[in-house]
């Protein structure tokens, strides 16, 4: 029960970085300053939360798959913003955590049974409920769609990349067992000690990528981008911290429910407060076919 309990204030810090996001979005249409100072924050948390990295040795592997997945979240968070400024903000964050269920089946394609992925009928009848509710959500009550071409854009690659990062989160697990079958995308064993260098890896790389992209802008931060990049970004490193914390003190009858209880309840509360302060449309159904597909997929 603890576990979940911390999962679902996962979703609530979560959703309190969403709607920073969302502000940063409505008071500004460059959101590189933000998240430049959005990603910063998220790893000084991550540091703060594991200061024995300072006397462990560097793992240049880790380092490189926090990278990758840093780069990726990068992107992702440019997506997220763009497709916020040009479509529903709910619908965007609902496109994002759908994504959850996808990673499963890009790494059952790729390794299969043999180390430990499989493709169930439950799973295939909670990717196509999502893929129902996603429709039925950008769908109005007369049938016809509230939705630009470019909004579709971005939040369609705003899953996408989700679910490849995902897919990299949860391949490096492989890397910790020395008893899986050969494989090349499996080149090397890796100590679980060094996991420690994944999230100074993957936020520092964010960071970074912002940060270039803001230099070549040449200008001063404003103090709202500051003032909400520093907010959305710590709440951003206390989900992860509430996430990585869930992990270790589940009971095996909640490890199977952590992740799809953090996606359903940041969805439910993203589009709570995208109805309540921006006057969204929120369609029940379409809510419900997501949770209950993200469920069913993660069964």
């Amino acid at each position: 029960m603890q576990a979940t309990l911390l999962s679902l204030s996962g979703s609530v810090s979560a959703t309190g970085a969403n709607v920073f996001i969302r502000q940063n979005s409505v008071r500004h249409t460059n959101l590189n300053g933000f998240f430049c100072c959005y990603f910063f924050m998220s790893l000084l948390f991550a540091l703060l939360l594991c200061p024995q990295i300072w006397a462990a040795h560097p793992s240049v592997p880790m380092l490189a798959i926090g990278a990758a997945v840093g780069i990726l979240n990068a992107i992702l968070v440019l997506l997220a913003g763009r497709a916020i400024q040009t479509g529903p903000a709910g619908l965007t964050f609902s496109f994002q955590n759908a994504s959850s269920i996808f990673p499963g089946l890009l790494l059952f394609f790729l390794f299969g049974p043999d180390f430990g992925f499989e493709l169930t009928l439950l799973q295939v009848c909670g990717m196509v409920l999502v893929a129902g509710g996603l429709f039925l959500a950008s769908r109005n009550s007369t049938g016809s769609t509230h939705i630009s071409k470019e909004w579709l854009f971005y939040a369609g690659g705003l899953l996408l990349v989700q679910a490849f990062a995902f897919g990299i989160i949860q391949w490096r697990t492989l890397l910790f067992d020395a008893e899986v079958p050969a494989h090349i995308l499996v080149p090397t064993t890796l100590s679980a000690s060094e996991d420690i260098w994944f999230m100074p890896g993957m936020f520092g790389a964010s960071f970074l990528f912002q940060l270039v992209l803001l230099l070549r802008e040449k200008r001063l931060l404003a103090s709202t981008e500051i003032a909400y990049g520093t907010c959305g970004g710590l709440l951003n490193g206390l989900t992860t911290y509430f996430l990585v914390l869930s992990t270790k003190v589940a009971e095996p009858i909640e490890t199977a429910i952590l992740f799809p209880c953090f996606a359903v309840a940041t969805m439910l509360f993203s589009n709570l407060w995208a109805k309540k302060f921006y006057n969204e449309a929120f369609n029940m159904k379409a809510h419900a076919l997501c949770s209950l597909g993200v469920i069913l997929g993660s069964i």
